[in-house]
């Protein structure tokens, strides 16, 4: 069980509860590992985060209610003057990956959470690439085989380097991913995300 508090990171394993410093901006890289045919391990995916907590909160396992994460694999934790400065989460047991490899542009850590008030809300990084540019971001409710469209928002990026978009209209149990485009002038797609699915009470 992983979980950051301001800026440390909590480890709970089957043995001990422990924390560590965390530096300023520390960075974090989470490996998803899968067996290949013959039972090897080998990397099926690897996504950069700037910070620790996007990472842990980008795990589909991440509680939002008492904001931690469970995984089965390695941390790695490298350090410089006693503080930690960068992360490496390996897991191990990764089923449908942290995030959909669909991403296009320059579009990275796109994630789905529930905020306090109980409304779904999408997030994304794009370092500005895309401040002014329309972006609409849908919500997507997945039902064994069968997709639907929940809610759809439209809106104008501002100059950000990470933006947050609320759905109003959910309030349906079930498994829910988004999907953000950003829009040049002319309607065009030019960057894309989609986000894990993850199940949410209402």
């Amino acid at each position: 069980k992983v979980q950051v508090e301001k800026d440390t990171l909590w480890i709970t394993d089957q043995t001990a509860k422990r924390g560590f410093a965390l530096a300023d901006k520390c960075p974090a890289v989470i490996v998803e590992l899968n067996k290949d045919s013959k039972g090897n391990w080998e990397i099926d995916d690897t996504v950069e985060y700037t910070t620790v907590e996007k990472a842990v909160r980008s795990m589909e396992t991440y509680d939002t209610k008492d904001k931690f994460a469970t995984f089965e694999g390695e941390i790695y934790l490298m350090f410089k003057d006693g503080i930690v400065s960068s992360v490496v989460l390996v897991d191990k047991v990764a089923k449908d990956g942290h995030i959909k490899d669909n991403t296009t542009g320059k579009i990275t850590e796109a994630a789905i959470s529930k905020d306090a008030s109980g409304k779904l809300v999408a997030t994304w990084t794009d370092n500005k690439a895309y401040a002014g540019s329309k972006y609409v971001v849908d919500f997507y409710l997945v039902d064994g085989a069968k997709e639907y469209l929940k809610d759809t928002v439209t809106d104008i990026s501002a100059n950000n380097d990470t933006h947050s978009e609320v759905s109003s209209k959910i309030a349906q149990n079930g498994d829910y991913y988004a999907v953000i485009r950003i829009l040049d002038k002319d309607g065009k797609v030019v960057a894309s995300a989609t986000t894990a699915v993850k199940g949410f009470a209402f």
